[in-house]
């Protein structure tokens, strides 16, 4: 029977997570489902917790077992394997409201868009909060027309968002980068450019799991993989023309996109982190003026605070990146607490 939807599960040492997410997936109609968990070199007991669900139910489970790539080769893996119409990726520490994805299968039968949009919900220790996109629901759109009208739209949308149609990445040979952290940011970037028609489910599907020691997001991990985190924006920057070569209509979506991807760079690690002379910040600045010059001097423009603290802090950290003045800036944002900061 043809797969409605292919589920490609990244997984590296996640025994503790794996069997809540893989059962997570049990619907009725199961036999529509097609999931594909890959086991990226996992040390732990990841691989066998797989098999038990690939045993059990033969006709949806499938486990790869593969040395270890990072995220960005399991996705690659993933996608190649994968053969049901719609492809959507599900963290192993992560796992969907059954009842919503078993509602959502269903929907899916009778649907053909380039990309399906749900709700997801932040998992906390002691709370969960709703992440909810102001999108017309439950209605098939023209997805240029409505980002034209919220040209940030895209900014918005998170990788826990997305299901695709899987034939639109297979034209245009989609391939996430390898060996690095943070390639999911490039799984809601060029894939977009195929997207014409669009659904929005205002239905919660996916289940973020945070406070997790170690994840990615972790602020200590960040500043370790500081290297992966531009290495993904400059892929993004280098993807930005041919997008637009692709689909000229979303320039501005497209722009605005991919400035705001930049504009975390800058302000993460000069505000945030402190981090002045950094070579790869340094790299990145340079990298970012010979690719996409209007881009650079886009944000060089941009101030902290219109009328409360009108600095280009950027501006200013390019012409001394370890000098008095940014120093100051950055240290009277943390005093005041500054929400640009946070």
């Amino acid at each position: 029977m043809k797969k409605v939807i292919s589920i490609v599960i990244p997984t590296y040492n996640m025994e503790v997570y794996l069997d809540k997410c893989l059962s997570s997936l049990l619907v009725n109609g199961m036999e529509r489902v097609e999931v594909i968990v890959v086991n990226d070199g996992s040390s732990d007991k990841s691989y066998a917790i797989a098999q038990t669900y690939a045993v059990k139910y033969p006709d949806s489970f499938v486990v790869i077992d593969k040395k270890n790539g990072n995220y960005g080769s399991c996705i690659n893996v993933g996608l190649h394997q994968a053969t049901g119409k719609y492809i959507k990726i599900l963290d192993a520490d992560d796992s969907f409201y059954t009842a919503n994805f078993e509602k959502m299968v269903m929907m899916l039968e009778n649907l053909d868009v380039d990309l399906i949009l749900t709700d997801f919900v932040r998992v906390y220790s002691n709370r969960e909060k709703r992440a909810t996109l102001l999108f017309p629901s439950n209605q098939i759109i023209d997805f240029t027309k409505e980002c034209l009208h919220n040209s940030n739209f895209l900014s918005r949308i998170w990788m826990h968002n997305i299901t695709y149609k899987r034939e639109n990445l297979i034209n245009i040979n989609y391939k996430q980068s390898e060996g690095i952290f943070y390639t999911d940011n490039e799984w809601k970037f060029k894939p977009m450019v195929t997207v014409k028609s669009a659904y929005y489910w205002n239905m919660p599907i996916y289940r973020y799991l945070l406070d997790r020691e170690g994840q990615s997001v972790d602020d200590d991990v960040k500043i370790k993989h500081i290297e992966d985190d531009i290495l993904v924006t400059m892929r993004i920057i280098k993807d930005l023309s041919d997008m637009i070569i692709m689909n000229p209509d979303m320039k501005i979506v497209f722009q605005d996109a991919a400035y705001r991807r930049i504009l975390s760079i800058y302000k993460i690690n000069i505000l945030k982190r402190e981090l002045y002379n950094n070579q790869h910040l340094l790299n990145f600045d340079s990298y970012l003026k010979n690719i996409a010059p209007e881009l650079y001097h886009k944000v060089g423009k941009k101030k902290i605070s219109k009328i409360l603290f009108p600095f280009p802090y950027i501006k200013i950290w390019r012409k001394e990146p370890n000098g008095v003045l940014i120093k100051f800036i950055v240290k009277f944002v943390k005093i005041i607490k500054f929400k640009f900061y946070k």
